[in-house]
């Protein structure tokens, strides 16, 4: 499951790379592409930690991979179809250049978060009823 992830990992990289262009915006590429795929590469990488390691059930893990690699992959996949913004350099239509890169990140490590609890109680009950 994990190379399938990065393969999506990768297509959404490109397909940011391809609306960045689209924009016109040829500053902040790190910020906008890197920061696009972030928090993805971060749960993917949780999880493919998670799942050789078995130290904690991999579920939550994979779950949240799934969850945000899926996001990442659906807006970037609009945003490169919808075509530029219009007046993108002169209106607020470009902000998602900026904004959806730090909210796709927010919400990778919330679901990292929320699948390091559910691991945790997971084992801790399983431990207690043992």
């Amino acid at each position: 499951m994990t190379k399938i992830l990065s393969i999506i990992i990768v297509i959404s990289f490109l397909l940011s790379v391809f609306n960045w262009y689209e924009e016109g915006h040829y500053q902040g590429f790190v910020v906008t592409n890197v920061g696009a795929v972030f928090g993805a590469v971060l749960v993917t990488a949780a999880y493919s930690i998670v799942s050789r390691k078995r130290w904690m059930p991999d579920l939550p893990f994979a779950i949240a991979a799934s969850l945000t690699t899926g996001i990442t992959a659906i807006a970037y996949l609009y945003y490169a179809l919808n075509g530029p913004a219009e007046n993108s350099a002169r209106s607020a239509a470009h902000m998602h250049v900026i904004l959806v890169p730090v909210i796709l990140t927010a919400i990778g490590i919330f679901l990292l978060c929320m699948a390091f609890l559910v691991a945790w109680v997971s084992k801790y009950m399983s431990q207690k009823n043992v």
